[in-house]
This record gives C-alpha cells, structure tokens and sequence, in this order.
C-alpha cells in the first residue's frame, strides 16, 4: 500500500532575526559606527555597527574585539529596532563606557584583522558570529584596506587573571606560535572586561542580568537542579568522583521494564557508538546551531542533530524530531530573552548526553549495573532520555532504540568531517537556510547513505481540528470585546506526579490583552499522552472561555506555529483575523514573569 504523501510546503528555515539578518542585512545601508574610546591601549574594544531601514528602524551588531589574540570574543545582534528604542539603546550603551564614531571601514578592518590574526594560532570567532557577520559587509577588496597592529608589541598576548586562567589557551597559543614567541600578561584578580555584559539585558536597558541561563542551551541542568530535592534521592551522598555504583541504595525501579530493555537493545553497539562520540568530542569544535539532519531509511523520519557542550557545562547529541521541532529550536535560540528555559519540554526530542554517575536517570543506572558497565571519571556515563511535549525526561522508548543505533552510526559518519571542515554543513553560494541531510537510498537490498542539502518541509501540527459545534454557534454571537488578544501555550515550571507514577509538566493556555496587559485567560491543560490530543482540546477551551467572558477579539495573535491550525478555525468560521508574529509584545516578558512568580509559589 502506497504512503500517503505528508502534506506541507517547503519554505527556508523560519524567517527568524536571525535569517533576516543572514538575507536582508547586507542590502540596507550602512549608517554610525562605534567603539570603546581607550580601544588602541586596551587591546580590546566593543564596536557597534549599524545598518538603517527605509522606515528608519536600526539593525544593528555589537562584536566584542581583541586586538591581543583572541579575535572575536562574543557578538551580539538585532534586527530592525526601532528607531526611538534604538537611540536610547544608544544613549545607555555610551553611558557604561566612552565611544567614538568610527567610519565603517576602520571598524571592519579591526574586526576581520583581528579575526585573520586569531585564526594564525588557531582560535576562531564567537559562536554568534556565525549571524553577526551578515550586518558586515563582505570581507574584499572593496573595502579599502587599514594596516593596525595587532598583538601587543609585535608578539599575541594573552591576557590572564586569577578569575580566568587561560592554561588551556595559553597551550594553544604555545604549540601555534612557539616558545618564547608570545606574552602572557598577567592582571591577577583584576578581571578583563566581560563579553557577557553586551549580551545582557542590562546592556539593553534596565532589567536584572538574567541572560547567563541562557547562554548555552543547557536547560537540562536548570530544571534538573531546581528540581532535584522533590524528585532526587535525598540520601544520596555520592561524591562526584565515585566510579563505580557502590553499595548504596538505589532509586526503586521495575525489574522487569530493566529486563524489557536489556533484551530488547543492543547495548554493546550503542555503548560504543558513544563512546566513539565521547572520544572525538565534538563539542570542542561544533556549537549548537551547527545544525546537520538525518533521514531514517523505511519510515522517512528526520532528526535534526545539535550538538550541545561549547562552554564544557555539559556533553551531550540532541536530536530534534522533524521540521517542527528544529524550526521551535531555532525560535528558541532567537527569541532567549522571551521564553523561559523549561520551553525546551515542549519540543520532541531525544538527548544523548554523558553525565556524573549519581544524574543517571534510574532504569538507565539499573541497565548500567546489570551490564556490569564502568567509566573512569565525571561527566562520562552515557544515558539516552526521550522528551515528550508535557513529560517529564525519561529513559527514550524501547522502540526508539533501533532508530538510536542508526542516527548515532550515521553521526560517526558526518562528524569526523565536520570537525575537519566546518563548512561541510554550510552549502556553498546557495541559500543559507537549507541544511546538510543524510540520505538513505536503497540499491539491491541495501541502505546507501548519501549527503545532500535541501530546505526542510514543514507540516501541520494537526491534520484536522476537532471543535464543538454549539460552543462555536454561541462563540459567533458574543460581541467583539477585544480589539486583539495575544495566545500562546506553555508549560507550568514544575512537574506533577500523576496517579500513574507518571511526572508531566501541565500546559497553560494564555490569552493577554495587549493593550491593559492584563490575562484575561489561564486555563490549565493536562498534558494527554500524545501531544496532537492536547492540542485537539484547545479550540473549545478558547471559545467556552470567551462564552464566560461575554465577548470575542477581532484579532489574536500568536507565535507558536503548533497552533496554527487550531485558530484558523476561528478565522474560517468565525472571521476572527489571525496573525502569525515571531516576537509577541508584551505577551513574551509577560508569560515568563508569571513562570518565575508560580516557580517561587511552588518552592515556598
């Protein structure tokens, strides 16, 4: 029986800042240029370099530059500000520390010889400049050419202090340039100036400093940590260093769910499929949107692959079950100021991660007794857990296992060359958004893996909507009370254990009046075991809401692209106007307000 073709449409990956700066920035016009006034002294400069809209919006980029070595430190972007928000932006910015204006062409001379000088001793640029490039012009001849020196005193130097070190830098720096052929300078506890600060928000305005937590994607450890008394193991007193399972007591799990997956997996085969991972440490090359996919021969499922572990927080492969779970990811990276860290339980995936000992996840410390199973060391034991939609991480599905021998088989294949040539999962004078696929192709009975970049296809959340056809008889007659209302869903910030033993983070469906900022909605979902069904119950939880109320929007607007389907049933029936926005204002800051405000409620 032939498959039935899975509807959808191809488009480039979602039209994010961050892609409207990879295939917009470099057609506005370049506008001021600054840096930090003490830059030829320090070594060390903040340059701001901005790009005008023709309706007088900034796009802009902020590149933290050091002369000494180290070439781009950090790097920071947005995309068509505002042109009032921009020059207080601008004001605040100037106000932490003296600016001059610059002309362009010294500022990208500084930024790509400082890039050129770094890349001598192997050190290369911030992760985001990966983005932050595109507001750049192009690195030719056409800009005219600056000679500066770089280094201090002819030689690269490297700048220590008691806060950081540097050894392992100052290792590089000596196998590249030889000894005796470099400075260290030493500040002792006098620390250099921090790239963190123009990522935060107090660099923007004049919120607390919260963007830290979302440097690296490393949620797991958040929500883990927050956490870890109510669902941890009280008495365990495990030093981080123990090697072994000891004799302590061990978290009480089904002996025969334990038997289930030693007879049903190949463990010798994925225990060395990640330990081949492990050794070759890709995270000490790739960053996490070093994005390349995988298609699953048989069923055509694709897994997006990210590999999570730059800042050494944590190790770990995720891999983003189809199109709209790495399109989610990638909002998740844009949009970090406004969404809370535990919105990563709500994408499909599956995490290889190598972890202490005493973080295993219980059936997955129990198959590692059985199998007799020891690692030397922190942060090697490998353990594979599975993220449903509203589910609290667990060991993946027995089912999944088969597809997990084959994603990590083809990972072995690609990741070797990509850490021999980055570029490898970036196409070459072609369209920035599409990504580098493995392809399985069947030639006389075998599976023949082949790469090729495409556009991923992204498809419905839902294939058709399910609604009460009273509620939306009422739901038609109620006056138009909101001029618009912004919805979303997200998950509760802390896990309920059900009657079935089952830990779920439950969704909240939020409706905000943009204009009071006031929630006119917060219902609760409980989370079904299927996502889509979750899904399913909120047209009628809108339109009985509204029925209470006594009034309908005329407008709503949303950012979640899994509810698209749902409200253009009020559109198509209704006539309700529905509006796709990336960024939601003022309904982002305020969704994570209220997550912090129930997570204290919670701990109290």
């Amino acid at each position: 029986m032939a498959q039935k073709k899975k509807s959808g449409k191809i488009i480039g990956m979602p039209l994010t800042p961050a892609n409207q700066i990879r295939t917009r920035a470099r057609n506005l016009t370049i506008g001021d240029c600054w840096i930090t006034a003490d830059w030829e002294e320090m070594r060390e400069a903040n340059i701001l370099v901005t790009r005008i809209h023709k309706q007088g919006g900034v796009t802009f980029g902020v590149y933290l530059v050091d002369l000494a070595l180290f070439g781009i430190k950090d790097a920071f972007y947005q995309f068509n500000m505002p042109a009032l928000e921009f020059d207080d932006f601008i004001r605040k910015y100037a106000e932490k520390e003296p600016t001059d204006k610059i002309g362009y062409p010294l500022a990208h001379n500084i930024i790509y010889g400082a890039i050129g000088y770094a890349e001598e001793f192997d050190f290369h640029p911030h992760k985001d400049f990966s983005v932050a490039q595109y507001i750049l012009e192009e690195d030719t001849e056409e800009v005219p050419l600056i000679e500066l020196e770089f280094g201090v005193d002819g030689l690269p130097t490297i700048f220590k202090s008691d806060e950081e070190p540097r050894v392992a830098e100052i290792k590089q720096l000596e196998r590249f340039a030889g000894k005796g052929n470099y400075n260290v300078i030493d500040l002792g506890a006098r620390p250099t100036r921090e790239p963190d600060d123009m990522n935060s928000p107090d660099f923007i305005d004049d919120e607390d400093d919260e963007e830290d937590e979302f440097d690296e994607f490393d949620e797991f450890d958040e929500f883990e940590d927050e956490f870890e008394d109510e669902f941890e193991d009280e008495d365990d007193d495990e030093e981080d260093g123990e090697d072994d399972f000891g004799s302590g007591d061990e978290p009480a799990v089904d002996p025969d769910v334990v038997e289930e997956y030693l007879a049903g997996v190949d463990w010798d085969t994925i225990h060395s499929q990640c330990d081949q991972v492990f050794a070759i440490k890709p995270w000490e090359t790739l960053f996490e949107t070093d994005i390349f996919a995988i298609k699953l021969p048989g069923s055509g499922k694709e897994y997006f692959v990210s590999v999570m572990g730059s800042l050494g927080q944590m190790f770990a492969l995720t891999f983003y079950e189809g199109e709209r779970a790495i399109y989610k990811f990638f909002e998740l990276q844009d949009q970090k100021l406004h969404y809370h860290p535990t919105s990563v339980l709500a994408i499909p995936h599956f995490m290889i991660s190598w972890d202490r000992r005493r973080d295993l996840n219980p059936v997955q410390a129990a198959i590692l007794k059985r199998l007799d199973v020891q690692y030397d060391g922190k942060k090697v034991w490998p353990q594979i857990r599975q993220i449903k939609p509203g589910y609290f991480p667990g060991i993946a599905d027995l089912r999944e296992f088969k597809n997990i021998g084959i994603l990590l088989s083809q990972c072995l294949d690609i990741l070797p060359r990509a850490l021999n040539d980055r570029s490898l999962l970036r196409e070459k004078l072609k369209r920035q958004s599409t990504v580098l696929f493995r392809i399985p192709k069947k030639n006389r009975g075998e599976w023949i893996w082949h790469d090729e970049f495409k556009l991923p296809e992204v498809e419905q959340a839902l294939d058709k909507v399910k609604y009460d056809r009273f509620y939306l008889e009422d739901y038609k007659q109620l006056p138009v009370l909101w001029k618009t209302l912004q919805v979303d869903i997200v998950l509760q910030p802390f896990p309920i254990r059900e009657k079935d033993g089952e830990i779920r983070y439950h969704f909240m469906l939020i409706a905000l009046d943009p204009v009071t900022e006031l929630v006119v909605m917060g219902n609760m979902l409980k989370s079904a075991k299927r996502y889509e069904t979750t899904l399913n119950g909120i047209s009628n939880l809108i339109m009985e809401e509204m029925i209470k109320q006594g009034g309908r929007p005329a407008r709503i607007e949303y950012r979640n692209p899994d509810l698209a389907l749902v409200l253009q049933l009020f559109k198509d029936l209704a006539g309700t106007e529905i509006v796709f926005k990336r960024n939601l204002e003022p309904l982002g800051p305020v969704i994570i307000t209220l997550i912090d405000q129930l997570s204290k409620q919670k701990s109290r």
